[in-house]
C-alpha cells in the first residue's frame, strides 16, 4: 500500500465486534461511512474496550 496525500483515513467512533469477517467489515464500511470498501481508503474499527482494532484497506 502506498501512503499518498490522497489517502483518507476513516475511524469508526462506535465500537465494533472484532469477530466480524472481511465481509462483515465491508458491510460496516458501507453502512457507517456510505463509502466503497475497496476504494483505496483506510477504515479503522475498535472493540468496545479499545484494546483491539481491525483495519480495512
Amino acid at each position: 500500500m502506498l501512503i499518498t496525500h490522497r489517502l483518507q483515513i476513516h475511524i469508526a467512533l462506535e465500537p465494533l465486534s472484532l469477530r466480524k469477517s472481511i465481509d462483515g467489515l465491508c458491510a460496516e464500511v458501507q453502512r457507517r461511512f456510505g463509502d466503497n470498501p475497496i476504494g483505496g481508503h483506510l477504515f479503522v474499527f475498535f472493540n468496545r474496550d479499545r484494546t483491539g482494532l481491525k483495519a480495512l484497506i
